[in-house]
């Protein structure tokens, strides 16, 4: 997409720095201590098979990635370590309300075709729910 200067400025502003406002007042209000972040990728990817089942990103804080991606490799779960992208991101989410507030912290990557039914969306779920929650604990 080609924008004008005034037009990226104006997404900024109401869409970019609103959506980390109401992150930054949520941590504030609510005490949040922990940060999950979840998005999906494409099992193919420039005509390549991507063999593995969640990613979990991080940053130089891996305190609960190592936690996830040890007990999804104990559950035998094809799992990559920051796969299948790259997890330090300057000023995504993570780093800004993570990292520099000294939150636990993490991204989810879960392969598209894990959650392409109502049934597997709940089985992905119950899964994460678990292995978030015993990674936490252990935190």
């Amino acid at each position: 997409v080609n924008l004008s200067g005034n037009e990226r400025r104006k997404r900024i502003l109401k869409i970019y720095n609103k959506y980390h406002d109401n992150i930054k007042t949520t941590i504030k209000r609510d005490h949040i201590t922990t940060l999950i972040s979840l998005h999906s990728f494409n099992p193919v990817f420039k005509n390549n098979k991507r063999n593995i089942h969640f990613g979990i990103l991080s940053n130089q804080d891996r305190r609960l990635s190592n936690y996830l991606i040890t007990e999804m490799k104990r559950r035998e779960i094809k799992v990559g370590d920051n796969e299948p992208y790259e997890g330090n991101l300057i000023g995504d989410t993570m780093y800004k309300h993570g990292l520099k507030n000294n939150l636990h912290h993490t991204l989810i990557e879960i392969r598209n075709d894990l959650l392409s039914s109502p049934t597997k969306v709940h089985r992905v779920s119950a899964l994460l729910k678990d292995v978030i929650n015993n990674s936490i604990n252990r935190i």
